[in-house]
């Protein structure tokens, strides 16, 4: 019996030791970490500057598949943000600054409890070095949690690094997998629509793109405006030799809608036209390998594009639907000329010959 009683004081003496030890670290860490990414550095940036992707590459949704997320109109840039529920945590994420391909800011709040990411982008050899800096504080019972695992600092220092290799083979196969298939003659319906032009510089083409669109969904949203299909991009003008394009991004409506002068959104009526269909499943940035396919397509079999009437782009499965790149569709509809089918005579025997 005395030994009984030994052993559960040298337990509660062990607990109350390791309470202590726990009770007495620092709840504040400021924490960095440097990751090379086999990427160029404007897809990295490109893909954390989205808060719609912070699910895809995260440690603790690892950890924890119950976490759901949710979306605002809004994930890209400044003021973009996601939230999600878990079993063990509730958190958002908000990118506070956003400089092109240098630097993403975001504030983290994780069970009410505040935090701050800091993501630097570095140019290097076949790569981006992406330093990750992780400033915040843990409660008691996230203490408890990490001292079981080597101390607070090494738990999150672990988190972090899982992160940022998976972010790195995410970055690598969302990005790089794509498919084109050539659908073949069709014709493109027409419709009214709402949409925002903007004249650039071709290669900054998909760049804005990636601006005006959430900001048409964001328009449509406060309006309570109900889109009848997918957003789509009418290209007035794109001449990649000279530099420059002209872009329209579009969301479809039932009726016509009047605008007011000035305002940046103007409405308008796409009319049908007689086109060749091209799907492609992946990131926007293969567009051109899809353009390109389908024109060699075209010359191939003699297919004259209609240059009178723009092509189109529709996002039939939208980065505002899915953060994964590799399964965004869209489906582009390039104008055709009538074909002309050539009729080759065929000679018929006379039937009034005679026969010798």
């Amino acid at each position: 019996m005395k030994i009984i009683n030994y052993i559960f004081l040298l337990f509660i003496l062990a607990l109350l030791a390791a309470t202590v030890h726990v009770s007495t670290q620092k709840n504040e860490f400021d924490l960095r970490e440097s990751y090379f990414i086999h990427a160029p550095k404007n897809q990295v940036y490109t893909f954390l500057n989205d808060c719609r992707n912070w699910q895809t590459f995260s440690y603790w949704k690892q950890a924890d598949p119950s976490q759901a997320f949710t979306f605002p109109a809004n994930t890209i840039g400044a003021g973009g943000y996601c939230e999600w529920e878990g079993n063990d945590e509730s958190g958002k994420l908000i990118t506070t600054k956003s400089l092109s391909n240098q630097l993403i800011t975001q504030k983290l709040r994780i069970n009410n409890k505040g935090a701050s990411f800091s993501w630097t982008l570095k140019d290097s050899l076949q790569g981006t070095v992406l330093t990750w800096q992780y400033t915040g504080a843990v409660n008691f019972k996230t203490k408890v949690d990490y001292a079981l695992n080597g101390g607070v600092t090494m738990g999150i220092k672990h988190a972090m690094k899982a992160t940022l290799a998976k972010l790195d083979r995410t970055i690598q196969y969302e990005l790089n997998t794509f498919r084109v298939d050539l659908q073949g003659v069709t014709k493109k319906k027409g419709c009214f629509y709402l949409g925002e032009s903007i004249n650039c510089k071709t290669q900054l083409v998909e760049k804005n793109i990636r601006i005006l669109l959430p900001r048409m969904l964001r328009f449509f949203h406060k309006n309570k405006l109900a889109a009848t299909g997918a957003p789509f991009v009418i290209y007035h003008a794109y001449d990649y030799p000279k530099g420059y394009s002209k872009i329209s991004v579009c969301l479809p409506i039932k009726d016509s809608i009047f605008t007011s002068p000035g305002s940046q959104i103007t409405s308008g009526v796409l009319a049908p036209f007689s086109c060749y269909s091209t799907r492609l499943k992946g990131d926007y940035r293969h567009l051109s390998s899809a353009r390109k396919k389908t024109r060699s397509y075209l010359d191939k079999n003699h297919i004259q594009e209609n240059l009178a009437v723009p092509t189109v782009e529709v996002y039939t499965k939208s980065s505002s639907q899915i953060a994964n790149p590799s399964k965004w569709v869209t489906d582009l509809y390039f104008p055709i000329k009538p074909i002309q089918r050539v009729i080759i005579p065929v000679s018929v025997p006379d039937s009034t010959a005679t026969l010798r």
